[in-house]
Order: C-alpha cells, then sequence, then structure tokens
C-alpha cells in the first residue's frame, strides 16, 4: 500500500512537471563543516520552500525526497561527490539539483550552492554568502535563493527538446530513449505498436462479430445465431486477450520507468 502511494506521488510530480512545462528540481543535503545537522536541514528546507514559491520549478521537497529513497533503499549518507548526486537526481526524475556546503568560522556562517542538470553535469548557476549568525542567514534565504535561481527565467532557453520528451511517461519506450538506452526504448515501441494493432484487429472482428448477430432475424435458422454467436464470442475473448496484452506493456513499462531507468 505504501508504495502504491508513492508511485502516485512520483506520477504527480512529473505529471505536474510536464503539463506546465516546468523542470523537476531538488535539493540534496548540504555539506557541513561544524554545522549540525538541524541547521543545514532548516537551510534547505527554507531553500527548497523558496524555490517552489518562484513558479519556475516543480520541486521534489525534502519530505519527499527522502521517502521516494528510503523506498528504492537508497541512502544519502555516503554520497557526497558530485556523480553520486547527480545520479540521485536522475533517481527522483530531476532534472536539476541543488547542491552545496554549510560551514561556520570564526562564528560566521558561509554558505556556497550551484544548480547542477542531471542530463549534462552542467552547472546551471551559483551563489554564496557569509552570514554573521545562523537567524541572518535564515532571515536572508530568500535573497541566497534569488542569486541562486536568477538566470532560469527563460525555460527554452535552458534545454530544446523534442515533442516525444513531454509524452515519456504516456508513450511506451520513450522515457527509455531519452534516458539513452535507446535498445529497450525500440523493444518497448515495438511490443506497444504490435500490441496496439493486435487491439485494433481484434477489436474491430469483434464489432463486425457482433453486428453479424446483431442484425439476424427470425427466418435464420437456428444453427446460423449459434454459429454467429460462437464467433462474436470468440472474438470478444480475443479482444479481452488484446487488451490484457496492452495493458500489462503499459504496466510493464511504467515499473521500468519508475524502478530500473536511469535518467
Amino acid at each position: 500500500m505504501k508504495r502504491s502511494y508513492l508511485v502516485i506521488l512520483y506520477f504527480l510530480i512529473v505529471f505536474a512537471a510536464i503539463s506546465e512545462d516546468r523542470p523537476i528540481i531538488t535539493v540534496l543535503d548540504f555539506q557541513t563543516d561544524k554545522v549540525s545537522r538541524g541547521e543545514m536541514r532548516t537551510i534547505i528546507s527554507l531553500l527548497s520552500s523558496f524555490l517552489f514559491k518562484t513558479g519556475k520549478y516543480t520541486v521534489i521537497d525534502i519530505q519527499e525526497r527522502n521517502s521516494i529513497l528510503q523506498e528504492i533503499e537508497f541512502s544519502l549518507s555516503d554520497c557526497s561527490d558530485e556523480a553520486c548526486q547527480i545520479e540521485v537526481g536522475k533517481m527522483l526524475s530531476a532534472e536539476m539539483i541543488v547542491i552545496g556546503n554549510i560551514g561556520r568560522s570564526q562564528n560566521k556562517y558561509i554558505i556556497s550552492s550551484k544548480i547542477l542538470e542531471t542530463g549534462t553535469g552542467k552547472v546551471l548557476n551559483t551563489a554564496d554568502g557569509i552570514y554573521p549568525d545562523f537567524d541572518s542567514l535564515a532571515t536572508d534565504i530568500s535573497k541566497f535563493g534569488s542569486q541562486l535561481s536568477g538566470n532560469h527565467k527563460d525555460r527554452g532557453a535552458l534545454v530544446s527538446r523534442p515533442i516525444g520528451y513531454y509524452l515519456r511517461g504516456v508513450v511506451p519506450g520513450l522515457s527509455q530513449y531519452y534516458a539513452g538506452n535507446k535498445t529497450k526504448g525500440y523493444i518497448f515501441m515495438g511490443i506497444a505498436s504490435a500490441s496496439a494493432i493486435f487491439v485494433g484487429y481484434t477489436l474491430y472482428d469483434y464489432y463486425s462479430k457482433q453486428k453479424a448477430y446483431d442484425d439476424l432475424g427470425i427466418e435464420d435458422s437456428k444453427s446460423e445465431f449459434d454459429s454467429i454467436f460462437n464467433d462474436a464470442h470468440d472474438a470478444a475473448r480475443m479482444a479481452n486477450i488484446g487488451i490484457g496484452v496492452f495493458i500489462t506493456v503499459f504496466i510493464a513499462n511504467l515499473v521500468d520507468l519508475l524502478f530500473l531507468t536511469k535518467y
């Protein structure tokens, strides 16, 4: 049941991003130096909240992020280098991640952060600051967040995408294709196309034979009734099989998209 809720949550996030054309972003835990974990979590929570309020991103917040990673049994504790953090972003289907460092030196708080594009590892923007105390840092997080996200007003300048990208969660195979696994993508697309053709044929055959049965009159013989009825019954059974295969392909694609495909 818990996994079902997370699956629903995941697709709500992805669907919101696709429908509103907003990049999916998440703030990962910052590296710390003489700063408590609680203070760090407070800062990244405030930063995550600010990014959401800008209206420019679909944000996977801290709680959602942790729930999804816990479900796939992945821990962030040993993930400190950028390559690992980018992989975490891909696991979450985030197009961007926010990473950074927060430390304390001579009672001053020093923070630095950057936004990375998970698909390329490119640094999209950076921000840093020095604050006399923690309260000043927390109070100034909106200004810090504006500095960090200020170069992303033009979504189109960030990534140029074909229409297929926006259908990747709907059309089997596209998700795998855009994740770089083209062979798996072609396999899913081929099976989905074949099953769709099969469903179309069996439904057409069923409706044709059902119409033939409905058109029978009292002048037709019992044997003809029985023969056409059996044909319609067999056609209905084949149509149900076709629909079942088609649904199975979609479910397999979604399972692969959610748990097996890395972006």
